[in-house]
């Protein structure tokens, strides 16, 4: 039942239904995230059960977080939570066990890493950033939930909004607003519940996959480049877990 709820969770996503048929690298990154999220969860179902257990969704997720960061620089901020969530999920002893008895898939995947670090750090020496010509602000940071969270499916549009504001909301309020009521007490619940469990591990997590779009927006608002959604499009996998 869940995994026929999550999947018309994705199906009816308007955020990848928006990026889906664009030529920009937001879809992939989506796509990349769910399965990151996916073997994620298939690790942590799998405990203490052996080594065997965790080979095929190791791989998914190497995978995952390599796609992740072949998209954008963006995509090594989010690989370092997914790695953190990694290490929170796993004693010391089995992360050992899983490095020895999957080395060659951690050294397939480390070959590439180093490719793409190496790339990125070369397109930061030579001045390589993104627009100038606007910047993160209080009203941007707002439609990235905006965005993020569906609601460009029911009111106005990303040119709607910057070009009128929140008078652009008029005519929308109602559908808006229902869907409001309707997603924020399933997340609020979600969060909640995982934090009433009284484990520890579950508050690291939350932060892990917190913390990851606080930094794009930090660094954003610091150099003077706008995020908008798009550029968190990872962070909707996440949503989507707590939805579901």
């Amino acid at each position: 039942g869940r995994r026929l709820l999550a999947v018309c969770l994705e199906l009816f996503c308007p955020f990848a239904w928006y990026y889906i048929d664009e030529a920009r690298p937001y879809a992939i990154q989506l796509g990349a995230s769910l399965l990151i999220v996916a073997s994620l969860r298939r690790i942590a179902q799998a405990g203490g059960a052996g080594g065997a257990r965790y080979a095929g969704p190791l791989v998914w997720f190497l995978g995952g977080v390599l796609v992740l960061c072949g998209t954008s620089l963006f995509g090594t901020v989010w690989t370092a939570g997914a790695l953190g969530v990694l290490l929170i999920l796993l004693p010391a002893r089995q992360l050992m066990t899983l490095l020895k008895l999957h080395l060659w898939s951690w050294l397939a995947a480390a070959i590439p890493f180093v490719g793409l670090a190496g790339y990125y750090v070369w397109t930061l020496t030579v001045g390589a950033r993104g627009s100038g010509s606007a910047t993160t602000t209080v009203g941007s940071i707002f439609f990235v939930g905006y965005e993020l969270l569906g609601f460009v499916g029911l009111g106005p549009g990303r040119l709607a909004l910057r070009s009128g504001g929140l008078s652009a909301l008029h005519g929308y309020w109602v559908p808006v607003a229902l869907y409001a009521l309707a997603a924020a007490p399933l997340i609020g619940s979600a969060l909640w519940r995982g934090l009433q469990l009284g484990r520890r591990k579950h508050l690291a997590i939350t932060l892990c996959c917190c913390v990851p779009p606080l930094i794009i927006l930090a660094a954003g608002w610091a150099v003077h480049f706008r995020v908008l959604g798009r550029h968190l499009a990872p962070f909707v996998s996440v949503l989507l877990l707590l939805l579901t």
